[in-house]
């Protein structure tokens, strides 16, 4: 693996709005041991969009669960499941 230029940016402020935040500007992240060379890659940027590239997350909490297309619809909060050619 190489590593190349990427930039962390932290800000505290004393006033306005947000109060503090944190910027990676980067396009892809890693985490992992790098002493025992473990490392997962499990957020991707592209297209102008952070994406899941591995996700184990146990139990979910949500109201709906929807396809990118809108064709498949799980609305949990209603007890439904909706497909649609």
């Amino acid at each position: 693996m190489t590593f190349e230029q990427a930039s962390i940016y932290l800000d505290a402020r004393t006033s306005g709005s947000p109060r503090s935040r944190v910027v990676l500007d980067a396009e892809t992240l890693y985490f992992g041991d790098l002493g025992s060379g473990s490392i997962v890659n499990p957020l991707i940027y592209s297209a102008g969009v952070w994406r899941m590239n591995v996700a184990n997350i146990g139990t979910v909490n949500s109201g709906l669960v929807q396809s990118n297309d809108g064709k498949m619809r799980i609305e949990l909060d209603n007890n439904r499941i909706l497909v649609a050619d």
